[in-house]
This record gives C-alpha cells, sequence and structure tokens, in this order.
C-alpha cells in the first residue's frame, strides 16, 4: 500500500489563500482514518514539513493558485506539470516556499515518485476567515479529486476478508 501525503496549504487569515487548509481539514474528515494516508495543514508551509516526506509515494498539495483563471476554477497539475509548475513560481503567495521545499526534497532523496497539485484560482486574497462564494463552491470538488488519487494510488484489494 503506497504511502500518501496530503498537504493543505494558506493562511486561513486571508481568506481565499486559505482553501488548501479549509480543504485539508475537510478530507481529514473523510480520508483521515485511513491506513497510509496522512493528511497535513501545512499553513504557509516550511522546511519542518521535509521529514513528513520520508518514505511518501504519492504526493497531494491543496493550494490558492494564481494561474490567471476564473476566481473558482480547480485545476490539476500532476508529475511533471506539477515539477514545472511548481519550479517556476506559480503557486501565488506561497511558490517559493514550496518551490523549495520541493527542491529539498529532491535533493535529499526524498521527493515523492507521484505528485499532484489541486490549485484553486482565488477570487479574495484579503483579511478575512471566510472563503469566497466562488471558492466556498468548489472545496467539495478538490476534496473529490484527492480522494481519487488517494484511490488510484491506493487501489483497494479485490478480495474480502
Amino acid at each position: 500500500m503506497a504511502r500518501v501525503l496530503v498537504i493543505g496549504i494558506g493562511n486561513p487569515l486571508l481568506a481565499d489563500d486559505g482553501v488548501g487548509v479549509h480543504a485539508a481539514q475537510r478530507l481529514a474528515g473523510r480520508a483521515g482514518g485511513r491506513d497510509g494516508v496522512t493528511i497535513l495543514d501545512a499553513g504557509t508551509l516550511s522546511f519542518p514539513l521535509l521529514p513528513a516526506l520520508r518514505g511518501a509515494e504519492g504526493l497531494i498539495v491543496i493550494d490558492a493558485v494564481q494561474a490567471g483563471g476564473q476566481p473558482g476554477e480547480v485545476s490539476v497539475r500532476e508529475g511533471e506539470a506539477f515539477d514545472r509548475f511548481v519550479d517556476g513560481g506559480g503557486c501565488g503567495l506561497h511558490g517559493r516556499r514550496l518551490a523549495a521545499l520541493i527542491a529539498g526534497a529532491r535533493e535529499g532523496g526524498q521527493l515523492p515518485p507521484q505528485r499532484v497539485l489541486i490549485g484553486v484560482e482565488p477570487a479574495l486574497v484579503d483579511w478575512g476567515l471566510e472563503l469566497s462564494p466562488a471558492v466556498a463552491g468548489v472545496v467539495p470538488r478538490c476534496i473529490d479529486v484527492a480522494l481519487d488519487f488517494i484511490d488510484r494510488w491506493q487501489p483497494v484489494s479485490a478480495t474480502t476478508h
């Protein structure tokens, strides 16, 4: 069974910037008890997360991304597309920190072979504890996408006991 790490990134004090944290918290309610799945509220992200990557075979990042889309637009970048986007600094406010984390994991031989970024285009990045309606409305989709990847990476055994 693959070990999967899900990290929700963001500052929940800055409205839509906190979408990753909100999504990770809700995902924990649906998948937090699954063997091999670790879900972390990574806040605004930093190097202390490197040990969490150790031994992970799959990494799911959920974050607000400023990629020029419409507010609430969900984008999924997997594998090399993840690498290009993160290395290019496309993750909005956390781009450099996420890029540094991924670079550190790569250098230390801890980069999970399977990686995906679930990005949400923010509508509002300003002081506020609530997500905008456009972003709040897509959080369930983000959770479904994350669960789809978890299921793909951790197939359920066809045998039952």
